[in-house]
């Protein structure tokens, strides 16, 4: 039995057919009687694929979907040309959280006498934009509020890089500037 380790795997970082994570193709089978290169290459019983890869042809491939904390062992069973079986085990490390960015609004503006429910903030794919808390008090003047941003995936994307990110809440909170515009009715 032989076996690797494969480390530097991120949730989100892609491999392709053409560039696998891992090719049991490339396996030399060594002995005194080997009449034949690798015939077969299967995964064991025993063994699943982390979520997004695949193994077709010899070939580890896909994208990670889920950051864990636990090595996790793969199990292929190989068949040579000179019917030889050898098992050979993939060790794939922890998978780590993707980083992430985003673009924070600093500002927004609004007609006067809008309330913050009724004030848009901008909508994005990663998660929702809010105001920390809804008042039915009128905005008149400019001003500035608490808005917070919560993301949809915080188990696979690392969140921890952005300037206001609250641990405890699973959130990033951050200040918006209020522009009020005032109509003109000298017009």
């Amino acid at each position: 039995e032989n076996s690797e380790k494969e480390t530097k795997l991120i949730v989100g970082r892609s491999y392709t057919e053409s560039a696998p994570l891992y090719d049991l193709n490339t396996l030399q089978i060594e002995n005194e009687e080997t009449t034949g290169g690798i015939i077969s290459c299967t995964l064991d019983r025993s063994s699943s694929l982390p979520d997004g890869l695949v193994f077709e042809n010899g070939k580890v491939y896909g994208t990670f979907s889920a950051a864990t904390d636990e090595e996790q062992e793969l199990r292929f069973v190989i068949k040579a040309g000179n019917d030889t079986c050898a098992l050979f085990t993939l060790v794939l490390g922890n998978v780590k959280k993707a980083e992430t960015s985003l673009v924070l609004p600093v500002t927004v503006e609004t007609e006067c006498g809008k309330t913050l429910e009724e004030i848009a903030l901008p909508e994005v794919d990663s998660g929702t934009y809010q105001w920390q808390t809804q008042t039915e008090e009128m905005i008149k003047a400019d001003r500035t509020c608490t808005a917070v941003f919560i993301p949809n995936d915080a188990d696979n994307y690392d969140w921890s890089t952005i300037e206001g990110w609250n641990e405890a809440e699973e959130r990033v909170e951050f200040s918006v500037a209020i522009k009020v515009a005032h109509k003109n009715w000298n017009a």
